[in-house]
């Protein structure tokens, strides 16, 4: 087991090793497989982090403070996750643009399943 590894649930390097599920499902996988989730590597975070454009960006941030602040207090399900899938989208948006960034929330959003401990850190990549 890792030195970083947290015990009391499954992260993304060891989930085999904290004793978590280590198949995420076949939804997730067919996405990973035709999207590309798995490919933005760091240089291609780098790129999108230097040539976002403003317009789509300002639209992606709009849309989800617009979801955090009418439909997520109504939402009665809780984020297993440090920051929430709503912030961890927010972030990654603003950093990265509407099109990685939107990549990178849809990929965290498809890692929460039932297997994942409340509270498991999950930062943006980068920084």
């Amino acid at each position: 087991m890792a030195a970083s590894c947290d015990p009391g649930g499954p992260c993304n390097a060891c989930a085999a090793a904290c004793g978590g599920a280590t198949d995420p499902g076949p939804f997730h996988s067919f996405a990973l497989g035709l999207l590309g989730f798995g490919r933005l590597t760091p240089e291609r975070l780098e790129r999108a982090r230097l040539r976002r454009r403003e317009g789509p960006r300002r639209f992606g941030l709009r849309a989800i403070a617009c979801y955090r602040r009418h439909l997520s207090p109504r939402v009665q399900v809780q984020c297993r996750f440090v920051p929430s899938c709503s912030g961890y989208g927010y972030r990654a948006v603003s950093r990265y643009g509407l099109l990685t960034g939107g990549r990178l929330a849809l990929a965290r959003i498809l890692r929460c399943r039932p297997g994942v401990t409340r509270g498991t850190r999950d930062p943006v990549p980068g920084r």
